[in-house]
């Protein structure tokens, strides 16, 4: 018997199918690009992000020569969604968590109701990335398309719909919305009638992890799968990544580094306070019934060492003699392995938690004639572990304690980055043997749905695996602490030279 997960991210969606002993059979991965109109904003195509999950699907399963699989679950990025008419056809491009539509619904959203009753029933302090303001802005600018829309599916959701002709939605994504009650696991009537939205546009909600449908064996057949492959809602990309990095008890957490760097804690009550809506910390069911998960993240990540290659790669290829597909190792091999004396600020696309400011920016602190591009590149690293350990410290304050760190995504492949984490974070960190842990905790989900695990905790045991353990250098964290007391300073200090 064997399972697949699917993820789906603005990016790309990739496809991992798995034998029962929790050896991976089959990867594959599809890119595709969110589109930017003329006026500056981001969408995404709908039929594009089909197409390319039926193509990752397919070539998953034709390169599988396991066992059966048996099930597949669906995980995939959070807000944006799809409108759909009576006959199931698209009817606009999905608006992103990043395109700057909607920030007026939203204040008056807020102005109608107030942002504290919106955190006690939302648990999420409203902001324009979610789905609510979105959906606001194409009731107010775009009328006809909402008088059209029978539904409004987030990407798992649609996906499911495509692949099965179902409408669900886990809880999850449901509160990415802004438009749900996190304690009562429902849509909310009183946030719905304050944002002027028709209940009847979300569909039946469910736990995270649910099996909901078969797939349509027209769509199996094309795909090279059995007819009567179970359909699992493992809700948003993070949650599932938290569940195949092994967070399954109170105090874990998981640190996808990726292009945005985040951290996703588990907790085992709802934690819904002032300190957390003034970070911007969110409260999101989690597929373990009675327990939630918040994201602390920076849009930053690995985003920023990517900009790093763009703008001073071409030099340093030329310099060190390198292709471009291996800068970023030769990078690492060539900074330096002490901690720089650099404090970056990674506020280059804005601050995300605890900050939530679209304006704020970045800056490098500490240069001299010293500084070359190897510094600057360790330096990079250093500056978004600071700021994840200002997130940490955050939640701390909020009543939302980590003492176990586990790091996924292609920035848990640098030995050096991790190392600086675990230096900076004064807390070990495992990496996983298996980086794709959205991939993985889809699989888990999968496999309890259908019988392979008894439980989500026996599919972490068969599943999970940690490559390596990496423990705090004493010498580095004493230099870390205290560059990080200065690094605290930085924010406000650039915000008021702004004139903020």
């Amino acid at each position: 018997m064997a399972v697949a997960g699917l993820d789906i991210g603005t990016g790309g969606c990739k496809c991992t199918i798995f034998n029962a002993d929790g050896k991976i059979s089959t990867y594959s991965y599809i890119e595709y690009s969110p589109e930017r109109t003329p006026e500056g904003y981001v969408e995404l195509n709908p039929e594009l992000v089909w197409n390319s999950v039926f193509h990752v699907i397919k070539k998953a399963a034709a390169q599988h020569s396991g066992d059966i699989v048996e099930a597949l679950c669906i995980t995939s990025f959070g807000e944006a969604g799809v409108f759909l008419d009576k006959e199931g056809r698209n009817l606009r491009n999905s608006l992103l968590y990043t395109d700057f539509r909607g920030e007026t619904q939203c204040s008056q959203f807020i102005e109608k109701l107030g942002r504290d009753e919106i955190l006690k029933r939302s648990g999420h302090t409203p902001h324009p990335m979610f789905s609510f303001s979105k959906i606001m802005w194409v009731k107010e600018n775009e009328p006809e398309i909402y008088k059209k829309a029978e539904v409004f599916l987030q990407y798992s959701d649609y996906i499911l719909y495509k692949l099965s002709g179902s409408k669900y939605i886990d809880w999850s994504l449901a509160s990415r919305t802004g438009l749900f009650n996190v304690i009562e696991k429902k849509f909310d009537e009183v946030l719905l009638d304050a944002a002027d939205i028709d209940a009847g546009l979300f569909p039946t909600s469910v736990q995270p992890g649910t099996a909901v449908a078969e797939m349509n064996p027209r769509i199996a057949y094309e795909l090279g799968l059995k007819k009567n492959v179970k359909l699992i809602l493992g809700g948003q990309d993070q949650i599932c990544a938290a569940l195949g990095a092994g967070v399954i008890k109170t105090g874990m957490a998981v640190n996808g580094i990726g292009t945005v760097d985040c951290i996703t804690p588990l907790f085992d009550n709802p934690v819904i306070n002032s300190k957390m809506a003034d970070a911007g910390f969110s409260c999101i069911p989690y597929m373990i019934p009675g327990h939630y998960v918040t994201y602390a993240f920076n849009y930053s990540g690995g985003a920023l060492l990517r900009w790093y290659k763009e703008k001073f790669g071409q030099a340093v290829i030329e310099k060190i003699g390198k292709t471009e597909s291996g800068i970023y190792s030769s990078l690492e091999n060539l900074a330096p392995k002490e901690p720089t004396g650099l404090l970056v600020l990674p506020h280059f696309q804005g601050a995300a938690t605890p900050y939530m400011d679209i304006d704020a920016v970045g800056a490098i602190i500490g240069l001299t004639s010293d500084t070359d591009a190897f510094s600057l590149y360790r330096g990079i690293m250093e500056g978004i572990a600071y700021e994840a350990k200002v997130n940490i410290d955050a939640l701390s304050e909020a009543g939302v304690n980590i003492d176990k760190i586990t790091v996924c995504g292609g920035g848990s492949r640098s030995p050096m980055w991790v190392q600086i984490r675990a230096d900076i974070f004064d807390i070990p960190v495992d990496v996983l043997e298996f980086e794709e842990a959205g991939t993985l905790g889809a699989a888990i989900l999968a496999g309890a749905a259908c019988g392979v695990y008894k439980d989500l905790e026996d599919g972490v045991n068969s599943l999970v695996r940690i490559k390596k353990t990496y423990y705090p250098n004493k010498k580095n964290r004493d230099i870390y602490k205290e560059q990080y007391n200065k690094y605290k300073k930085i924010y406000e200090s650039v915000r008021n030279i702004e004139g903020r």
